[in-house]
């Protein structure tokens, strides 16, 4: 198995994140979360992925990232969301510094390219790379002022 699975839920009515506990039983894995007043807490998976910081990137995170070109149009940096698409984690961008705003899912590229080693060690060693050239700046549901959104 590739790393450990770890879930969190956002918890809607209360506006509270919740980190699952792992409980492994002969038959089952469960996770335990803090009580949920939702009827449809929002469930996220945890990517396996850690920032230039060493903090855990999951799906629904809002990642920077150094714009590389087209700097003046997007600054020095730009925002995308982290989604799970096809198989694999995407950074799907959001906004950049300088305000440019695409559509959303405009611009979407494989979060493994912006891994700062070599990338043919993920496959070879059969487990997720561990940092990754990105900041975490927030999530969607805490932070909805970073997707143009009014809380």
């Amino acid at each position: 198995m590739c790393g450990e699975m770890k879930l969190r839920a956002w918890d809607g009515f209360h506006e509270k994140m919740s980190y699952g506990e792992t409980e492994q039983f002969d038959d089952m894995l469960g996770f335990r979360f803090d009580h949920f007043d939702t009827e449809k807490p929002v469930y996220m998976k945890s990517t396996g992925m850690f920032d230039q910081n060493e903090k855990e990137i999951w799906g629904s995170d809002i990642v920077r990232i150094p714009v590389e070109i087209n700097q003046e149009l997007h600054g020095k940096w730009a925002d995308y969301e982290v989604v799970y698409r096809n198989g694999q984690w995407i950074a799907s961008y959001l906004s950049s510094e300088k305000g440019a705003v695409l559509p959303r899912n405009y611009l979407a590229s494989p979060l493994i390219l912006y891994r700062e080693h070599d990338k043919d060690a993920y496959f070879a060693d059969n487990r997720l790379f561990q940092k990754i050239d990105v900041t975490v700046v927030g999530n969607i549901y805490e932070n909805p002022e970073l997707l143009g959104v009014k809380p």
